[in-house]
């Protein structure tokens, strides 16, 4: 299974809508994740008619959002998606790969700037690791952050408290 994530900063354009189909057809991705859509509920149909092949299914975060913020997508081909959770900064599905019936569970993460707003998020994947226990789990996406100042450009911007909170996550996790 090949997989992928991309930060697209808005798929309201159709010339973003062709660069989403060419990404997800050419190296043949199984699933990805698409984040920063900036999509309205409206218009999300014909937005994703343009950018999925026609076997593709989708999950989206509207249930917290006026705005799709992420967009989880898959080949019925290959897989099965089955929403299991979501909030402001995360999709969650169980995904059953067809060839063998394996399931394992994915996040996609696209996290708030602020350091406040973010904060939830270590809390709710901290939960659905007691809920997903030891089965497989994969996290991607943009966190909007980074784990220690060398990941930085110059240590601009690094935010010491902020880089501890998610590598305690992580550990946690």
């Amino acid at each position: 299974m090949t997989m992928g994530v991309w930060n697209i900063r808005g798929l309201n354009e159709p010339i973003k809508q062709k660069e989403v189909h060419y990404w997800i057809t050419s190296p043949k991705l199984s699933l990805c994740g698409i984040v920063e859509t900036k999509v309205q509920r409206d218009v999300l149909t014909s937005v994703l008619r343009n950018c999925l092949p026609s076997q593709w299914a989708f999950i989206d975060n509207f249930g917290t959002n006026t705005t799709a913020r992420i967009l989880l997508v898959g080949n019925t081909q290959e897989l099965w998606l089955l929403h299991f959770n979501e909030s402001d900064q995360k999709i969650t599905a169980a995904i059953r790969m067809n060839v063998n019936s394996a399931i394992c569970y994915v996040t996609i993460v696209y996290r708030f700037n602020s350091v406040l707003l973010r904060r939830p998020l270590w809390s709710e994947l901290k939960k659905l690791k007691c809920t997903i226990g030891d089965q497989s789990w994969m996290i991607m996406g943009d966190f909007n952050i980074v784990r220690n100042i060398q990941e930085r450009l110059d240590g601009i911007g690094f935010g010491a408290t902020a880089s501890d909170e998610f590598n305690s996550c992580l550990n946690d996790i």
